[in-house]
């Protein structure tokens, strides 16, 4: 419940310090594109993430223990792409 609650206020207070939703959505904000980016890229997270624990997990052997890291890594890779474009949403734009 309280994980729920923090996730709640974050959010709202992030649209508040960005000049809520409306401001993030309307076509002249440098910001929107790398919104939308970072909510693709957590998508794409979100379904390695099911992927590992619903298929690779269950089935992890020495021998597919490769195919674990490979998975990894893209996760990590998408987690730093999501880190640089926060950073662009910071900073007002990538440059």
């Amino acid at each position: 419940m309280t994980n729920r609650l923090l996730l709640i206020l974050h959010l709202l207070g992030a649209s508040l310090w960005i000049g809520g939703w409306g401001s993030v959505l309307s076509t002249s904000t440098p910001a929107r594109p790398l919104v939308f980016t970072k909510l693709a890229l957590l998508a794409v997270i979100l379904v390695f993430a099911a992927h590992a624990s619903r298929r690779l997990l269950p089935r992890l052997t020495p021998d597919t223990l490769g195919r674990f890291a490979i998975h990894a890594w893209i996760v990590t890779v998408l987690s730093v792409a999501l880190l640089v474009f926060g950073i662009g949403v910071r900073m007002g734009g990538l440059y």
